[in-house]
């Protein structure tokens, strides 16, 4: 489980720069399940971000709107303006159809979601973000920051059972 805010700058060099190994060596490989969390930590858009991946969510493309946050993140992430445009075409981009993303940007209709999420987060001690748990056990952020480390982790915890 990854607790993170899209707004994060840590949150979005692990995204991009790590999560795509991660994918590749153990959660396309079924060795891993791995849950994103939002956990907005109040940021100017942190929520507005947390909005629009749920509801490219909707239409099954959670993964690739998150995906195209972090790796955007450079552009929308200090606008004193609202990002909810580029954000609009970002789900444009990994195929979204706008009309229902509109509508459910609109109604705000997750915002119960991401709030419990950030509050099951801070239950789980969650102070900050990227945070990560395996087991229900938290991992050392700075220890997790990368690919090998999840790799050496999952390899000692299925270790016998290959």
């Amino acid at each position: 489980v990854e607790y993170a805010d899209f707004q994060c700058p840590h949150c979005g060099q692990f995204a991009v720069v790590q999560f795509p190994t991660i994918r590749q060596q153990l959660i396309n490989t079924g060795l891993v399940r791995w849950r994103f969390r939002p956990f907005p930590l109040g940021w100017t858009w942190s929520d507005l971000s947390a909005l629009a991946a749920e509801c490219a969510g909707e239409q099954n493309k959670y993964w690739e709107m998150a995906d195209a946050l972090f790796s955007h993140q450079a552009d929308w992430v200090r606008s004193t303006r609202s990002p909810a445009g580029l954000f609009r075409d970002y789900a444009r981009s990994v195929g979204v159809d706008v009309n229902p993303y509109d509508a459910c940007m609109d109604s705000e209709r997750y915002a119960g979601r991401i709030a419990a999420s950030h509050d099951a987060g801070l239950a789980q001690r969650v102070s900050g973000t990227p945070t990560f748990f395996a087991n229900g056990v938290v991992l050392d952020g700075t220890r997790y920051a990368n690919s090998d480390a999840f790799k050496t982790l999952v390899d000692s915890l299925t270790k016998g059972r290959r």
